[in-house]
């Protein structure tokens, strides 16, 4: 029996070259036609958080172009366009940690929020958005940090 733990392969970015930025709707009309709508509709959620910023924005090697939304220096949520797959996003404080631990919210988020990487104070939280239905279960999250965000006095 093979005990050894295998990684799985980064998903392939929608946009790999980053010396071309992408328009802002351009995953809408490159996306495969089952994927479009679950990014535009996140998109539009994404939107319509009060004074949110979009920002297209090259992230990185492994992640190269996203779609991140931001208000008053603070990242709120990331939109990753993947040749396969839309996923979700956010930075997560990690003071906020037991909150999301104590919500009800999906299972998902809970897990994603417990298990993310983890970089100077903060876990980043992806969750795979698999079709329209989900989004407004999985932008939950979202609205969760938002609201301990105005808790605090920041970017509310």
């Amino acid at each position: 029996m093979d005990t050894e733990t295998k990684e799985k392969p980064l998903p392939l970015p929608l946009y790999d070259n980053e010396s071309q930025q992408p328009s802002p709707d351009a995953p809408i009309r490159d996306l495969s036609p089952d994927l479009r709508p679950v990014f535009k509709a996140l998109r539009e959620h994404c939107l319509g958080i009060p004074r949110a910023v979009e920002n297209v924005r090259h992230d990185g090697p492994n992640w190269k172009w996203v779609w991140a939304y931001e208000r008053d220096g603070y990242t709120l949520c990331v939109i990753h366009p993947m040749k396969s797959n839309v996923d979700l996003s956010f930075p997560l404080p990690q003071r906020y940690e037991p909150r999301f631990e104590k919500s009800e919210l999906d299972p998902a988020i809970r897990e994603a929020a417990s298990k993310g990487p983890t970089a100077a104070k903060v876990r980043y939280v992806r969750v795979p958005v698999t079709n329209s239905d989900a989004i407004a279960r999985l932008f939950q999250g979202v609205e969760l940090k938002l609201q301990l965000m105005a808790e605090e006095g920041k970017g509310g």
